[in-house]
């Protein structure tokens, strides 16, 4: 019985490639012109994840603590945008706040604002734990404005630890000392500031001459 003869072996490879999704039709197209057959695909998830916390070699309180040597007294929201503008977290930064209270290096006044605990309270600080009124903060917010509105007042009171409804009331009363006008719609909320408004603002406060006790006002010496 003759041999039966060995049937040559038949090599082949299996071609496992990647690419991304826009690209498939063309890859596709490419591999059949090689005279590559597609046998299977699969589809591959890549989930990204964000980078752990950043290290810093110096702590998030002795950031803070750095900082305030500038700013005695701030709202926190401030220190925040200090902490993101230098790739920290605003987490990071409320954290060493409170830290720094524990420490009784910084002092919690009312509603979002810290002061350094070496700095003394004003003594001219308004009713209700404030430093200034509704209306001079926002005749401070509104300076240099083209415009504004009320949603943005609202949430400088939140920040501030002020009514946020007071805002209105105030709007009105300050559109009647014609420091404000309305551009928008009623109901709107878009205003803004007129000149009367921007010379208030600016507007230094007159020194009043010293009286005799009679009533005379004394004439201060001239300067040469």
């Amino acid at each position: 019985m003759a041999a039966r003869k060995q049937v040559p072996a038949i090599y082949k490879f299996r071609v496992i490639s990647e690419c991304e999704v826009p690209e498939l039709g063309a890859m596709l197209v490419k591999m059949e012109q090689a005279g590559l057959k597609v046998v299977g695909h699969e589809l591959v998830t890549d989930t990204l994840a964000f980078a752990g916390n950043k290290k810093h070699d110096v702590k998030a309180e002795d950031f803070l603590g750095e900082w305030t040597m500038e700013h005695p007294t701030f709202p926190i929201k401030e220190a925040v945008a200090h902490f993101r503008a230098n790739s920290r977290s605003p987490a990071s930064c409320y954290t060493a706040a409170k830290v720094l209270v524990e420490k009784g290096l910084l002092k919690k006044l009312a509603g979002s604002n810290y002061a350094r605990s070496d700095v003394k309270a004003l003594a001219h600080a308004k009713p209700g734990g404030h430093e200034s009124s509704g209306t001079e903060d926002i005749r401070r917010f509104i300076r240099g404005r083209k415009h504004f509105n009320t949603a943005q007042l609202k949430d400088l009171f939140r920040e501030h630890g002020r009514n946020p409804h007071s805002v209105s009331p105030i709007l009105d009363k300050m559109a009647k000392q014609k420091l404000i006008k309305r551009t928008g719609p009623s109901g709107s909320g878009e205003y803004m500031p007129l000149a009367k408004a921007r010379k208030a603002a600016q507007k230094p406060k007159a020194k009043l001459a010293p009286k005799a006790l009679n009533g005379t006002a004394i004439e201060a010496p001239a300067h040469g």
